[in-house]
């Protein structure tokens, strides 16, 4: 399901989509898509209330892309019935950047009242909902927000449950030499960020680990403060939606290789013995097995050797050749794996070389939690 809106200043569109697998639903709100969302970020001049459902203070434009959404038809008509009747009235919200804030602003109000009363929504001196009464008898039960702004002045959003606090997790790019300049800008203008667990991701692939800060605590309210930024530069490429997937993944999941067994190897090179070995290489990422056993077959070897991959990144191709080390290396045959073909549903089989050899070989991937 897709909501679009169009705003007075310019054409464009606020995207909200609703995903569904089985009874789980997700709601993933959108980030900045062009000059009528810029006008929102920039908004600020006020702070709106929306007591009733626990809004306060609240930067206006991220304020009103939410009361535009909610008094669009696409929330009452499709939305909340498929979730109240897929779901079982259960949902986890997400979003990037401005549509990460917007998820906070959305699980607060949900959470706490069965039905909403909102305003007339005004922009330009144009009516462009009138107010009324919408339902929100579903349930947020995990809020998951990507790059975003903070919201509030002088107000933390909290959930509606004891405690306050949001299952799920803000994440943020900050390694140690650069950072996402947008959830740092508006903690410089005093904006925070709703009570839930806040996660740091550098980069993984330098040794750096990544830092949690919990739900409760003044850093998730707050981070990436100016003290934490000093000395690192802004880069706009942090801020892109790819970096943070290739980041989340590199600390969620683990991509191992096994090299199984050979087969149908050439017999060419037989003066120096068949000694084959197997050359693996994943973007700058390489590795060496030498067979174990033989087994008295002079075109067929054995390693059952395995490597954990430690800088796969996503759409990076599995580059394998078998040579064998006689009088002089000799070249038995290569072949390439394509992302496609193992991520993320791994591979188990024999893969074809150039040569008509064959290779068994196994990828596993394995996901994990924060």
């Amino acid at each position: 399901y897709i909501n679009t809106t169009s705003k007075s200043i310019a054409p464009g569109m606020d995207v909200v989509a609703l995903f569904r697998r089985g009874n789980e639903c997700v709601l993933s709100f959108a980030g900045t898509t062009g000059l009528a969302d810029w006008t929102t970020n920039l908004n600020i001049k006020s702070l709106q209330n929306l007591e009733e459902c626990g809004l306060r203070n609240v930067h206006e434009g991220f304020f009103e892309d939410f009361v535009q959404f909610m008094l669009g038809d696409a929330w009452s008509d499709e939305m909340e019935p498929e979730i109240l009747s897929k779901c079982g009235g259960r949902l986890s919200v997400t979003g990037h950047s401005q549509g990460g804030t917007l998820a906070e602003i959305f699980a607060t109000c949900i959470n706490r009242v069965d039905n909403v009363t909102l305003p007339d929504l005004w922009r330009w001196g144009q009516l462009v909902h009138s107010g009324r009464m919408v339902s929100t008898r579903v349930t947020v039960t995990g809020l998951y927000g990507v790059a975003s702004p903070g919201c509030t002045v002088d107000y933390q959003l909290e959930n509606a449950l004891p405690g306050g606090i949001f299952p799920g997790v803000r994440f943020f790019n900050m390694d140690s030499e650069s950072f996402d300049p947008v959830p740092w800008i508006t903690v410089v203008l005093n904006f925070q960020h709703a009570k839930y667990q806040t996660i740091q991701l550098p980069n993984p692939f330098k040794g750096q680990d990544l830092v949690k800060h919990e739900g409760w605590t003044y850093d998730a309210r707050w981070q990436p403060l100016t003290s934490a930024v000093f000395g690192k530069s802004i880069s706009l490429d942090h801020h892109l939606g790819p970096e943070y997937l290739r980041r989340i993944l590199a600390f969620t999941r683990e991509v191992s290789v096994t090299i199984v067994a050979g087969q149908n190897f050439s017999q060419e090179c037989l003066l120096g013995g068949m000694n084959p070995y197997i050359e693996v290489q994943v973007g700058e990422e390489e590795h060496y097995f030498t067979a174990k056993v033989n087994a008295g077959l002079l075109d067929a070897a054995y390693w059952n050797e395995s490597f954990v991959l430690t800088t796969y990144e996503p759409g990076t191709s599995i580059q394998l050749s078998a040579w064998n080390d006689c009088t002089k290396d000799f070249k038995m045959g290569s072949a390439v794996l394509p992302s496609a073909e193992f991520d993320p549903q791994g591979f188990a089989g024999w893969l074809s070389l150039d040569t008509g050899a064959e290779l068994e070989i196994l990828v596993q991937i394995e996901h994990s939690q924060f």
